[in-house]
């Protein structure tokens, strides 16, 4: 049995999220209040101690995980971050640089609406469910050392020289070679939508999962606010550190829920975009049966599960990994939290 716990944070605020434009593929820098906000969570997440970095090669996704790592101060001083094409946002295909309303009025003459609208040239939900599916098989594989190569690509962990964001910025096309051109299926809303919620949950996985979308209030929070302690005390009930291990001997990673302990044998931070992010909670709750039907946020609401996190929303999960062979492997997935964003909350 191999357990390790996996944080999925969203890239911070780009121009084209404030101003909803369809963004995919095209590849956006992040604003000035973008690399704030990834400041700030890389404040909050300073002591947790990761073992492993992965990342979209989008520019803003990348920046955000080093934005976070630049801050942490309980990794070893020889992480790296691994970037990998299947951890980009949904290409939209012609609708790549458009209005989110343009979009709307380009479905209402299919005859459509975003959830089953897929603009000519676009991925389809399953495409994005594949590659997802793909990453996640061959994160467990590459962590139980039974992987002939290594996965993703290492990059500078160091910060580019940047300029803020704005309309004279240059965009590039960063579409995949192996897009689908398939008009068939659903997508993913545009990554433009922004839930602005507080949220803290604990669930435990069984076979059971949730029919349908869970309703939740949304909360106001400041995109600028200072990264307090009140987000320090809220957050610190799922922080995992390093410490002595009494039967070992050396340093292991553990995260303590309640009064249970579990210990870890690695940490995963990827950073990746909104609606890929969605299809990582979909393949834990619909296919692997990771239940959250049950967990409540902190103002004792329930959480909508398949929503667009919001910029630099933290969702975290405890996965076991077992091994038959070195080809099938079974899981057991536990959430921890869900789109939670106190680093944003004043």
């Amino acid at each position: 049995m191999f357990v390790f716990a996996l944080t999925l944070v969203r890239h911070g605020v780009t121009k084209a999220n404030k101003d909803h434009v369809i963004q995919g593929h095209i590849d956006t820098p992040l604003t000035e209040d973008g690399f704030e906000q990834a400041s700030k969570l890389g404040d909050l997440l300073h002591g947790e101690s990761f073992t492993h970095v992965y990342s979209s090669d989008s520019q803003r996704a990348l920046n955000t995980a080093r934005q976070i790592i630049s801050r942490n101060e309980a990794s070893s001083s020889n992480l790296e971050i691994r970037t990998d094409v299947r951890l980009r946002e949904r290409y939209y295909g012609i609708a790549e640089g458009m209005l989110c309303a343009k979009l709307d009025e380009l479905a209402h003459q299919a005859g459509s609406g975003h959830p089953h609208f897929v603009p000519p040239g676009a991925e389809s939900l399953p495409d994005i469910e594949k590659r997802v599916t793909d990453f996640f098989h061959d994160l467990c594989r590459d962590l139980l050392g039974v992987s002939k190569t290594s996965l993703g690509n290492p990059v500078s962990i160091q910060l580019p020289q940047t300029v803020p964001c704005s309309s004279e910025n240059k965009i590039f096309d960063l579409t995949l070679a192996d897009s689908s051109s398939s008009q068939e299926g659903q997508t993913s809303d545009p990554e433009v939508s922004v839930l602005s919620t507080q949220s803290s949950m604990t669930a435990e996985c069984s076979s059971s999962v949730s029919n349908g979308i869970i309703q939740i209030p949304t909360t106001a929070g400041d995109s600028t606010g200072k990264c307090g302690r009140s987000a320090m005390k809220s957050f610190a009930n799922c922080t995992i550190s390093a410490k002595r291990d009494k039967h070992g001997g050396g340093n292991s990673l553990f995260i303590k829920l309640g009064k249970e302990e579990i210990q870890l044998s690695a940490h995963v931070l990827l950073t990746s975009h909104g609606g890929t992010i969605r299809e990582w909670i979909r393949l834990f709750v619909e296919r692997l049966g990771c239940a959250v039907s049950n967990v409540k946020s902190s103002d004792g609401s329930t959480p909508r599960l398949f929503v667009c996190s919001p910029n630099t929303g933290v969702s975290r999960f405890i996965i076991h990994v077992s091994s038959h062979n070195d080809k099938h492997l079974s899981y057991k997935v536990k959430c921890v939290c869900l789109h939670r964003n106190d680093h944003l909350v004043v």
